[in-house]
């Protein structure tokens, strides 16, 4: 805590003896939101960002990993916000430094829990934000605050627009159709995509009932063709144990994982007729492809899309057994694979 005292007590005296005030222009600069499936989820706010103050004004400040979806958008200026920048002391001075020598005229904060950008410098500047729940000390240094109250997603990006823009759009105008920048027909009709990844691995279903569900999805949608896709070590090992209980070469399975870019990812995804998969990014990418996508969660919530016509939640059920596994938790493991093949129709 001392320490995180006196790195901002020197952070603060650069600025006032170095940096005095950022650079005042017509420029907008953006922090995005870390996670692919924010993003996507923000789709039609981003393009609008572009379209009402020019991609060259446009600067947005993101994790490495959104940056390919960010260029498919159409963004030109982005600046990757590294750990250093967030946490250490010279990473802030970088980053501020190149901040106030751009300049801008307004900021816009797409993230829930914007807390590890250094706001309290940019004051004096037009800025928007969603109102921080998780750290409302933050919310003083934004002059408009948008209300992250909502039951479904596309309420967030609607109250968005109409404090940013002075611009009314309807829920159904707010989902996001990732289709026309990804635009491949389906090439495989009985083809199948499965993300087995999460941000989390109690996200994630105990791999003995994801190998029953695939099972099912095989013999009531005639499935020839499987494709896994996912990235990282708690994936890869996810995937070791899969194969205990289901036979890759007898399912026709091309396994994927951490061997695909996000762009490649979604090539693959577009191509397909089904994605299945766990609350993740990949999840979210596949809804907005407007292809049939079901979802395998602990509970439906707002960010599941139930209100989308092409997508299916499999929800886990409430149980008295707190009998911990590696993957998922107590009531996502006690999902149903009965009320799943009914809903296979």
């Amino acid at each position: 805590m001392l320490k995180k005292v006196w790195k901002q007590k020197l952070l603060d005296s650069y600025v006032k003896f170095f940096l005095k005030e950022p650079k005042i222009n017509d420029n907008i600069f953006i922090t995005s939101t870390d996670g692919i499936g924010d993003n996507i989820i923000r789709l039609n706010l981003l393009e609008e960002i572009l379209k009402q103050y020019g991609k060259d004004k446009c600067y947005i400040l993101c994790d490495i990993k959104i940056i390919p979806l960010l260029k498919k958008i159409g963004f030109k200026n982005i600046i990757i916000f590294t750990k250093d920048m967030r946490r250490g002391l010279f990473g802030k001075i970088k980053l501020l430094n190149l901040l106030f020598k751009i300049g801008f005229n307004k900021i816009i904060s797409l993230e829930y829990d914007q807390h590890d950008f250094d706001i309290q410098y940019f004051r004096n500047l037009e800025s928007y934000s969603f109102n921080n729940k998780f750290h409302p000390e933050m919310n003083k240094y934004y002059k408009h605050l948008i209300s992250n109250n909502f039951r479904i997603t596309e309420e967030a990006v609607v109250n968005f627009f109409q404090i940013l823009f002075s611009k009314n759009i309807s829920n159904f105008e707010a989902i996001p159709n990732l289709k026309k920048y990804y635009s491949k027909n389906i090439e495989e009709e009985n083809s199948l995509v499965v993300g087995i990844g999460a941000g989390a691995r109690y996200k994630m279903l105990k791999p003995f009932l994801l190998a029953e569900i695939l099972k099912l999805f095989i013999n009531k949608k005639n499935i020839k063709k499987i494709y896994f896709l996912g990235a990282g070590d708690r994936d890869k090992k996810y995937l070791n144990e899969l194969k205990k209980y289901i036979n890759f070469n007898d399912f026709n399975i091309q396994n994927l994982v951490d061997k695909f870019s996000l762009d490649e990812s979604i090539d693959v995804i577009s191509k397909c007729k089904y994605y299945l998969g766990f609350d993740s990014g990949l999840f979210h990418i596949a809804a907005s492809l407007k292809i049939d996508t079901f979802g395998i969660f602990t509970k439906a919530h707002e960010f599941s899309h139930i209100n989308w016509e092409n997508v299916i939640i499999f929800h886990g059920n409430p149980t008295s057994n707190k009998k911990e596994e590696y993957f998922g938790n107590p009531e996502l493991n006690n999902i149903s694979i009965n009320e799943i093949e009914n809903l296979l129709k």
